[in-house]
Protein backbone atom coordinates (compact mmCIF):
# COMPACT_ATOMS: atom_id res chain seq x y z
CA UNK A 1 0.00 0.00 0.00
CA UNK A 2 1.28 3.43 -0.90
CA UNK A 3 2.23 5.76 1.91
CA UNK A 4 0.16 8.89 2.37
CA UNK A 5 1.34 11.72 4.60
CA UNK A 6 -2.02 12.80 5.95
CA UNK A 7 -0.60 15.95 7.52
CA UNK A 8 0.32 17.44 4.13
CA UNK A 9 -2.63 19.67 3.28
CA UNK A 10 -1.81 19.68 -0.43
CA UNK A 11 -2.33 15.96 -0.41
CA UNK A 12 -5.97 16.27 0.46
CA UNK A 13 -6.92 17.77 -2.90
CA UNK A 14 -8.48 15.66 -5.63
CA UNK A 15 -6.56 14.62 -8.74
CA UNK A 16 -9.17 13.63 -11.28
CA UNK A 17 -8.36 14.45 -14.92
CA UNK A 18 -11.26 14.56 -17.35
CA UNK A 19 -9.57 12.32 -19.91
CA UNK A 20 -8.90 9.66 -17.27
CA UNK A 21 -12.28 9.54 -15.56
CA UNK A 22 -13.95 7.13 -17.95
CA UNK A 23 -17.50 8.27 -17.29
CA UNK A 24 -19.61 11.26 -16.48
CA UNK A 25 -20.34 11.95 -12.83
CA UNK A 26 -23.35 14.08 -13.69
CA UNK A 27 -26.09 14.14 -11.09
CA UNK A 28 -28.66 14.21 -13.86
CA UNK A 29 -28.16 10.56 -14.81
CA UNK A 30 -30.88 8.08 -13.98
CA UNK A 31 -31.03 7.55 -10.20
CA UNK A 32 -30.64 4.10 -8.72
CA UNK A 33 -32.58 2.56 -5.90
CA UNK A 34 -30.74 2.53 -2.57
CA UNK A 35 -31.52 -1.16 -2.03
CA UNK A 36 -31.45 -3.23 1.13
CA UNK A 37 -28.46 -4.45 3.15
CA UNK A 38 -28.76 -8.10 4.17
CA UNK A 39 -26.33 -10.07 6.28
CA UNK A 40 -24.93 -12.51 3.76
CA UNK A 41 -21.85 -12.59 1.53
CA UNK A 42 -23.47 -12.39 -1.89
CA UNK A 43 -24.13 -9.23 -3.87
CA UNK A 44 -27.23 -9.53 -6.03
CA UNK A 45 -28.34 -6.97 -8.55
CA UNK A 46 -31.88 -7.39 -9.81
CA UNK A 47 -33.31 -5.35 -12.65
CA UNK A 48 -36.79 -3.89 -12.59
CA UNK A 49 -38.82 -1.84 -15.03
CA UNK A 50 -38.77 1.39 -13.04
CA UNK A 51 -35.41 0.98 -11.37
CA UNK A 52 -33.01 -1.44 -9.84
CA UNK A 53 -33.01 -2.82 -6.33
CA UNK A 54 -29.79 -4.00 -4.84
CA UNK A 55 -29.74 -6.80 -2.34
CA UNK A 56 -26.33 -6.51 -0.80
CA UNK A 57 -25.24 -9.41 1.30
CA UNK A 58 -22.56 -9.03 3.90
CA UNK A 59 -21.27 -11.03 6.80
CA UNK A 60 -20.12 -8.69 9.54
CA UNK A 61 -16.58 -9.19 10.77
CA UNK A 62 -15.26 -8.22 14.19
CA UNK A 63 -12.42 -5.72 13.78
CA UNK A 64 -9.70 -5.24 16.34
CA UNK A 65 -10.96 -2.08 18.07
CA UNK A 66 -7.65 -0.24 17.81
CA UNK A 67 -7.12 -1.04 14.14
CA UNK A 68 -9.21 0.22 11.20
CA UNK A 69 -11.16 -2.57 9.46
CA UNK A 70 -9.07 -2.93 6.31
CA UNK A 71 -7.53 -6.39 6.65
CA UNK A 72 -10.07 -8.28 4.61
CA UNK A 73 -9.54 -10.87 1.92
CA UNK A 74 -10.98 -9.84 -1.42
CA UNK A 75 -13.68 -12.51 -1.12
CA UNK A 76 -15.14 -10.83 1.97
CA UNK A 77 -16.72 -8.14 -0.19
CA UNK A 78 -16.45 -9.91 -3.51
CA UNK A 79 -14.47 -8.91 -6.60
CA UNK A 80 -14.63 -5.36 -7.91
CA UNK A 81 -17.47 -5.23 -10.46
CA UNK A 82 -16.65 -4.26 -14.04
CA UNK A 83 -18.76 -1.13 -13.92
CA UNK A 84 -17.96 -0.15 -17.52
CA UNK A 85 -19.46 -3.42 -18.72
CA UNK A 86 -22.84 -2.57 -17.17
CA UNK A 87 -24.60 -0.59 -19.90
CA UNK A 88 -27.83 0.00 -18.01
CA UNK A 89 -27.13 3.12 -15.94
CA UNK A 90 -29.49 2.30 -13.04
CA UNK A 91 -27.93 -1.16 -12.79
CA UNK A 92 -24.42 0.32 -12.89
CA UNK A 93 -25.27 2.75 -10.11
CA UNK A 94 -26.89 0.01 -8.04
CA UNK A 95 -23.81 -2.17 -8.43
CA UNK A 96 -21.55 0.75 -7.49
CA UNK A 97 -23.49 1.65 -4.35
CA UNK A 98 -23.97 -1.98 -3.37
CA UNK A 99 -20.26 -2.69 -3.69
CA UNK A 100 -19.09 0.22 -1.54
CA UNK A 101 -21.85 0.32 1.06
CA UNK A 102 -20.63 -2.64 3.18
CA UNK A 103 -17.15 -1.09 3.46
CA UNK A 104 -18.62 2.24 4.54
CA UNK A 105 -20.89 0.53 7.07
CA UNK A 106 -17.93 -1.35 8.51
CA UNK A 107 -15.89 1.84 8.88
CA UNK A 108 -18.73 3.61 10.66
CA UNK A 109 -19.36 0.62 12.93
CA UNK A 110 -15.68 0.57 13.88
CA UNK A 111 -15.82 4.29 14.65
CA UNK A 112 -18.96 3.90 16.77
CA UNK A 113 -17.31 1.09 18.73
CA UNK A 114 -14.33 3.33 19.43
CA UNK A 115 -16.58 6.21 20.46
CA UNK A 116 -18.30 3.99 23.03
CA UNK A 117 -14.86 2.97 24.31
CA UNK A 118 -13.69 6.59 24.53
CA UNK A 119 -16.85 7.66 26.36
CA UNK A 120 -16.25 4.94 28.95
CA UNK A 121 -12.63 6.08 29.32
CA UNK A 122 -13.78 9.65 29.82
CA UNK A 123 -16.07 8.54 32.63
CA UNK A 124 -13.17 6.72 34.29
CA UNK A 125 -10.86 9.70 33.99
CA UNK A 126 -13.49 12.05 35.43
CA UNK A 127 -13.66 9.70 38.42
CA UNK A 128 -9.85 9.86 38.77
CA UNK A 129 -9.55 6.15 37.95
CA UNK A 130 -6.26 4.83 36.59
CA UNK A 131 -6.40 3.51 33.02
CA UNK A 132 -5.36 -0.04 32.28
CA UNK A 133 -2.45 -0.71 29.94
CA UNK A 134 -4.60 -2.09 27.12
CA UNK A 135 -7.06 0.81 27.33
CA UNK A 136 -4.26 3.34 27.30
CA UNK A 137 -2.58 1.69 24.32
CA UNK A 138 -5.86 1.60 22.40
CA UNK A 139 -6.43 5.31 23.03
CA UNK A 140 -2.84 6.07 22.02
CA UNK A 141 -3.33 4.18 18.75
CA UNK A 142 -6.39 6.29 17.99
CA UNK A 143 -4.44 9.45 18.79
CA UNK A 144 -1.78 8.39 16.31
CA UNK A 145 -4.40 7.74 13.65
CA UNK A 146 -5.88 11.21 14.02
CA UNK A 147 -2.60 13.05 14.52
CA UNK A 148 -3.31 14.11 18.11
CA UNK A 149 -0.26 14.86 20.22
CA UNK A 150 -0.06 13.39 23.72
CA UNK A 151 1.82 15.87 25.85
CA UNK A 152 0.50 14.66 29.20
CA UNK A 153 -0.72 11.22 28.18
CA UNK A 154 -4.39 10.27 27.91
CA UNK A 155 -6.39 13.04 29.57
CA UNK A 156 -10.01 14.16 29.43
CA UNK A 157 -8.95 16.86 26.95
CA UNK A 158 -7.36 14.23 24.72
CA UNK A 159 -10.48 12.06 24.90
CA UNK A 160 -12.60 15.05 23.90
CA UNK A 161 -10.36 15.70 20.93
CA UNK A 162 -10.48 12.04 19.91
CA UNK A 163 -14.28 12.15 20.02
CA UNK A 164 -14.22 15.27 17.88
CA UNK A 165 -12.03 13.69 15.21
CA UNK A 166 -13.18 10.08 15.40
CA UNK A 167 -16.77 10.29 14.30
CA UNK A 168 -18.99 8.76 11.63
CA UNK A 169 -19.43 10.03 8.08
CA UNK A 170 -22.90 9.59 6.51
CA UNK A 171 -22.78 6.89 3.80
CA UNK A 172 -24.61 9.22 1.41
CA UNK A 173 -21.70 11.68 1.49
CA UNK A 174 -19.10 8.95 1.02
CA UNK A 175 -21.01 7.42 -1.90
CA UNK A 176 -21.52 10.78 -3.60
CA UNK A 177 -17.84 11.68 -3.40
CA UNK A 178 -16.79 8.21 -4.53
CA UNK A 179 -19.10 8.42 -7.55
CA UNK A 180 -17.86 11.86 -8.47
CA UNK A 181 -14.15 11.25 -7.92
CA UNK A 182 -14.03 7.84 -9.61
CA UNK A 183 -16.43 8.36 -12.50
CA UNK A 184 -18.72 5.70 -10.99
CA UNK A 185 -15.78 3.36 -10.54
CA UNK A 186 -14.61 3.62 -14.15
CA UNK A 187 -11.73 6.07 -13.87
CA UNK A 188 -8.17 4.89 -14.49
CA UNK A 189 -7.30 5.66 -10.88
CA UNK A 190 -10.17 3.52 -9.57
CA UNK A 191 -9.45 0.62 -11.92
CA UNK A 192 -5.66 0.58 -11.60
CA UNK A 193 -5.13 2.02 -8.12
CA UNK A 194 -8.31 1.26 -6.14
CA UNK A 195 -8.53 5.02 -5.55
CA UNK A 196 -12.17 6.10 -5.52
CA UNK A 197 -11.62 9.46 -3.82
CA UNK A 198 -8.94 11.25 -5.87
CA UNK A 199 -6.33 11.27 -3.09
CA UNK A 200 -2.81 12.44 -3.95
CA UNK A 201 0.58 11.32 -2.66
CA UNK A 202 4.01 12.87 -3.11
CA UNK A 203 6.54 10.03 -2.94
CA UNK A 204 7.76 8.89 -6.34
CA UNK A 205 6.13 5.58 -7.21
CA UNK A 206 3.42 5.91 -4.56
CA UNK A 207 0.65 5.92 -7.13
CA UNK A 208 -0.33 6.75 -10.70
CA UNK A 209 1.03 9.77 -12.54
CA UNK A 210 -1.89 11.84 -13.88
CA UNK A 211 -1.83 12.33 -17.64
CA UNK A 212 -2.24 16.10 -17.29
CA UNK A 213 0.22 16.70 -14.46
CA UNK A 214 2.08 19.96 -14.99
CA UNK A 215 5.86 20.02 -15.48
CA UNK A 216 6.38 21.71 -12.10
CA UNK A 217 4.14 19.27 -10.24
CA UNK A 218 5.29 16.09 -8.53
CA UNK A 219 2.12 14.56 -7.15
CA UNK A 220 0.72 11.16 -8.05
CA UNK A 221 -2.77 9.77 -7.52
CA UNK A 222 -2.27 7.35 -4.68
CA UNK A 223 -2.58 3.62 -5.39
CA UNK A 224 -4.05 1.29 -2.77
CA UNK A 225 -3.76 -2.48 -2.50
CA UNK A 226 -7.52 -2.83 -2.06
CA UNK A 227 -10.62 -0.68 -2.37
CA UNK A 228 -11.08 -1.15 1.38
CA UNK A 229 -7.71 0.50 1.97
CA UNK A 230 -8.81 3.46 -0.14
CA UNK A 231 -12.07 3.80 1.80
CA UNK A 232 -10.16 3.67 5.08
CA UNK A 233 -7.78 6.40 3.86
CA UNK A 234 -10.72 8.60 2.90
CA UNK A 235 -12.27 8.26 6.37
CA UNK A 236 -8.96 9.07 8.01
CA UNK A 237 -8.42 12.10 5.79
CA UNK A 238 -11.80 13.65 6.54
CA UNK A 239 -11.43 12.93 10.24
CA UNK A 240 -7.83 14.11 10.48
CA UNK A 241 -6.82 16.44 7.66
CA UNK A 242 -6.52 20.17 8.26
CA UNK A 243 -8.40 21.14 5.09
CA UNK A 244 -11.51 19.35 6.40
CA UNK A 245 -11.67 20.95 9.82
CA UNK A 246 -14.96 22.60 8.85
CA UNK A 247 -16.54 19.20 8.17
CA UNK A 248 -15.71 18.19 11.72
CA UNK A 249 -16.95 21.49 13.15
CA UNK A 250 -20.30 21.13 11.37
CA UNK A 251 -20.59 17.55 12.58
CA UNK A 252 -19.75 18.48 16.19
CA UNK A 253 -22.30 21.30 16.15
CA UNK A 254 -24.98 18.89 14.90
CA UNK A 255 -24.17 16.49 17.72
CA UNK A 256 -24.22 19.23 20.34
CA UNK A 257 -27.69 20.25 19.17
CA UNK A 258 -28.88 16.64 19.03
CA UNK A 259 -29.58 16.77 15.31
CA UNK A 260 -29.11 13.90 12.83
CA UNK A 261 -26.04 14.30 10.66
CA UNK A 262 -26.91 15.80 7.28
CA UNK A 263 -24.65 14.87 4.38
CA UNK A 264 -25.71 17.99 2.48
CA UNK A 265 -24.79 20.11 5.49
CA UNK A 266 -21.45 18.35 6.00
CA UNK A 267 -20.65 18.77 2.30
CA UNK A 268 -20.41 22.49 2.99
CA UNK A 269 -17.09 21.77 4.71
CA UNK A 270 -15.56 20.29 1.54
CA UNK A 271 -14.57 23.61 0.00
CA UNK A 272 -10.91 22.57 0.01
CA UNK A 273 -11.45 19.05 -1.32
CA UNK A 274 -11.29 20.47 -4.82
CA UNK A 275 -9.82 23.63 -6.27
CA UNK A 276 -13.31 24.21 -7.68
CA UNK A 277 -14.53 25.08 -4.19
CA UNK A 278 -18.24 25.83 -3.90
CA UNK A 279 -18.99 24.44 -7.36
CA UNK A 280 -17.63 21.09 -6.20
CA UNK A 281 -19.74 21.28 -3.02
CA UNK A 282 -22.86 22.00 -5.07
CA UNK A 283 -22.17 19.05 -7.37
CA UNK A 284 -21.75 16.67 -4.43
CA UNK A 285 -25.02 17.91 -2.96
CA UNK A 286 -26.74 17.41 -6.33
CA UNK A 287 -25.48 13.83 -6.51
CA UNK A 288 -26.84 13.14 -3.04
CA UNK A 289 -30.25 14.63 -3.80
CA UNK A 290 -30.77 13.27 -7.31
CA UNK A 291 -29.72 9.73 -6.45
CA UNK A 292 -31.64 9.78 -3.15
CA UNK A 293 -28.51 8.68 -1.34
CA UNK A 294 -29.75 9.65 2.12
CA UNK A 295 -31.69 6.35 2.03
CA UNK A 296 -28.33 4.73 2.78
CA UNK A 297 -28.05 6.69 6.04
CA UNK A 298 -30.99 4.97 7.74
CA UNK A 299 -28.82 2.18 9.17
CA UNK A 300 -26.52 4.66 10.89
CA UNK A 301 -27.01 4.88 14.63
CA UNK A 302 -28.90 8.02 15.66
CA UNK A 303 -26.83 10.99 16.65
CA UNK A 304 -26.39 11.64 20.36
CA UNK A 305 -24.82 14.55 22.13
CA UNK A 306 -21.06 14.29 22.35
CA UNK A 307 -18.23 16.26 23.80
CA UNK A 308 -15.35 17.63 21.79
CA UNK A 309 -13.53 20.76 20.83
CA UNK A 310 -14.08 22.74 17.66
CA UNK A 311 -10.61 22.46 16.20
Amino acid sequence: MATNDHEDENQQHRAQNANETGASDSATSTPASSGNLLQRRTLLVAGAVAGVAVLTAVTWFAATPSDPPTEYAESDFGPVPDFAAIDHIPARKAAFFGFLEPMIEEQNNWILDNRAFLESLRTELMADAALGTSDRQRAEALATRYGIKLGDGITVAVIDELLHHGDVIPPSLVLAQAAKESGWGMSRFAREGNNYFGEWCYTEGCGIVPGRRGPEQNHEVEAFETVEDGVDSYFRNLNRGGPYQQVRVIRAESREMGRPLSSAHLAGGLQKYSERGQIYVDEVRSLIAYNKLTAFDTELVSVTAATGDSG
